[in-house]
């Protein structure tokens, strides 16, 4: 696999953290998360300190942050979880310069990628940026939040995306390169704080392979983006994710076309790591979940089993599936 699309991989305490010769000269992280390690990190290697408030995470505020630096830098380092370390790539890819990353939470599949999600003129936006050069877990530092159900949900619902991205190849014949399609098939194999994150890694290398985030981001991630029109679901985006996973699943056995995985055994892998399975699990009503994948079906184009949906009958197929898979009971 090309180096190009994937970055150095480390999982070390903060004793051999000394052994990788690093340089830094640039650190962003958040104000708990700069707790956890990024003022530790900037002092270690006498960096200059960004805090990025979560109010301040948009593109504008990082703008002006960039205009603002009076210095030249070589290598920014972002410490946090998925918000700030999208962040740190959109500063690294503005000064056009390296990016090592430290999660500090295993929490989401987009580390290794080059996306980042951020706000712009009031609206969340998914913009291209560089990927990280190295990706530096801390033993110590994840090993407090461990097995993360937030990076797992993600991960498991890529059996969802994934079973996407075949149906479209054999309805639309869109291409699946075979180098992403393996890479994202290797994240679905974990079993350890260390497994989690080397999986973590592969679905966002995946991503940077496909340049796109398709292989990781089927109907269960648009049904999530068109509930979060609603609110700010945010801090649950991988136990949502991969709950509407279920749904999309179902919508397979429904519509008899092959997935990688039926919806029962996917359920049980929900239970297994203990993820909700159930709308009422993670309050949110049916009325809202239904509104929510009719929206689906026009806020992006990509197709997939929520493609399958037929207008006349699309509220009495979604209820159907919805009760068939457990949502509702």
């Amino acid at each position: 696999m090309s180096t190009i699309h994937s970055p150095d991989l480390y999982f070390v305490s903060r004793d051999e953290l000394d052994e990788l010769d690093l340089k830094i000269d640039l650190v962003i992280t958040g104000p708990t998360t700069g707790k956890v390690f990024g003022r530790e990190l900037a002092e270690k290697f006498d960096a200059k300190l960004i805090i990025v408030n979560g109010d301040r995470r948009t593109i504008e505020n990082l703008s002006e942050l960039i205009s603002g630096l009076d210095e030249t830098y070589e290598i920014v380092a972002g410490v946090g979880g998925g918000a700030i370390i999208d962040c740190s790539k959109y500063f690294a890819s503005e000064l056009d310069i390296n990016l090592f990353a430290f999660p500090t939470a295993l929490s989401h599949d987009g580390i290794a990628s080059n996306r980042s999600s951020l706000h712009y003129n009031g609206e969340k936006a998914s913009i291209k940026t560089i990927r990280p050069n190295k990706v530096i877990g801390i033993r110590e530092v994840l090993e407090k939040n461990p097995m993360n159900v937030g990076g797992i949900g993600d991960l498991l619902s890529n059996y969802s995306s994934v079973s996407d991205w075949l149906l479209s190849s054999r309805h639309n014949n869109e291409t699946v390169d075979s180098e992403a399609y393996n890479k994202i098939m290797e994240s679905l194999s974990f079993s350890s704080e260390e497994g989690l994150f080397s999986a973590l890694t592969a679905s966002g290398v995946a991503i940077n392979l496909a340049d796109s985030s398709r292989p990781a981001s089927g109907g269960e991630h648009t049904i999530y983006h068109a509930l979060s029109e609603t609110g700010d679901y945010g801090s649950r985006h991988g136990e949502l994710v991969a709950l509407f996973g279920l749904f999309n699943l179902g919508l397979f056995e429904k519509f008899e076309e092959q997935s990688i995985i039926d919806w029962d055994n996917y359920r049980q892998k929900l239970e297994e790591y203990k993820l909700p399975t159930t709308l009422e699990q993670v309050g949110i009503s049916y009325s809202d979940f239904e509104s929510a994948v009719i929206r689906a079906q026009t806020i992006r184009d990509r197709y997939g089993a929520i493609s399958l949906l037929n207008g006349d009958n699309t509220k009495s197929t979604i209820y159907s599936v919805t009760e068939r898979v457990g949502l509702v009971r």
